[in-house]
């Protein structure tokens, strides 16, 4: 147990700097640690994104400077087919609010649903450590995001409030390439996921 909250409280404490439209806006994807399941899983998750918006030089507020929130909820599943191959899809519900000099909006509704394949390169146990027990996986897969949440136009135009992340959906069908690298001894490991995602032109 004591692992466990030196863990959280390492990633608690730390602090990120990252494009600020890339991981809040629709269309967002994200694989996360999966546990080990043999035939089929599925789960609730909630994630969580804000950023400041239309800051001006210096980081000073201006009148187009916006606080954002961005939260989704995902209902998502896993099925294995045999033992190499995996399908996997979620289904997210975006909780949209923003705030600019006391003037509060928000924009609700179901996202983009997303559907991925994975195939697996590797999958190997051994012993190491004195007899402590090595398991590493490896998956390889694409995927496609569906045009399934609601998309405003209007909303893409950068001088207003609402700027074009402030979207339960993207109105456009994208493709996704993801790995996934699990390695653990015993009871501690580390997971190593990439992807990257194609989006097309929508209307």
């Amino acid at each position: 147990m004591k692992k466990i909250l030196v863990i959280l409280l390492i990633f608690y404490l730390a602090k990120s700097h990252a494009c600020d439209i890339c991981g809040c806006g629709a269309g967002s994807n994200y694989i996360g640690i999966l546990p080990e399941f043999h035939k089929h899983i599925f789960g609730l998750r909630h994630r969580y994104n804000s950023l400041t918006s239309h800051v001006g030089l210096g980081g000073v507020n201006t009148y187009l400077t916006t606080e954002e929130m961005y939260r989704t909820t995902e209902i998502w599943g896993g099925w294995n087919i045999g033992k190499k191959f995996r399908l996997m899809a979620v289904v997210p519900y975006a909780f949209n609010e923003i705030a600019n000099h006391g003037i509060n909006k928000s924009k609700n509704g179901i996202g983009d649903i997303s559907a991925n394949a994975f195939y697996q390169l590797l999958n190997k146990r051994n012993t190491v450590l004195l007899n402590k027990l090595l398991v590493q996986s490896f998956w390889i897969g694409g995927g496609i995001k569906l045009p399934t949440g609601e998309y405003s136009p209007v909303d893409k135009v950068n001088t207003s409030q609402n700027t074009n992340l402030f979207q339960p959906g993207t109105a456009s069908t994208d493709f996704s390439l993801n790995a996934m690298y699990d390695a653990r001894i015993q009871d501690v490991g580390i997971n190593i996921s990439g992807g990257y995602k194609m989006n097309t032109t929508n209307k």
